[in-house]
């Protein structure tokens, strides 16, 4: 089961609010202050939760994988060290692929890939 199918049956619990689907609900997407917002309206309607779910993906693994490769560099053990510093690489080039598409993103949400219904 893919994730599409996940959310498509249990979408109405989501949102209940929700009548029209195909509606790209653009009363949340290009809502300014997103402190007027609930919880899962921000995070399943406005482009900074899905910008931020996106990037952290790969920016949380490229933190962790540099720190503890450097770690292990310092401290004499150069071929873990090595193998964590290069998975963070990997990751820094992930993080350069997604800002380069970023103007083709910035205005996606999780509700546009999940659940409305085109």
């Amino acid at each position: 089961m893919n994730l599409r199918t996940y959310f498509d049956s249990r979408k109405r619990g989501i949102l209940p609010w929700v009548k029209d689907w195909k509606d790209p609900q653009d009363h949340i997407r290009f809502e300014k202050d997103v402190k007027k917002l609930a919880h899962w309206d921000w995070f399943w309607c406005h482009p900074s939760a899905y910008v931020l779910f996106q990037y952290g993906t790969n920016v949380i693994p490229f933190i962790l994988f540099l720190g503890s490769g450097l770690y292990l560099w310092i401290v004499k053990s150069s071929t873990t060290g090595f193998i964590l510093t290069l998975m963070a690489f990997l990751f820094m080039m992930g993080i350069r692929k997604k800002i380069q598409n970023h103007e083709i993103m910035k205005k996606t949400t999780l509700y546009d890939i999940y659940m409305r219904e085109y």
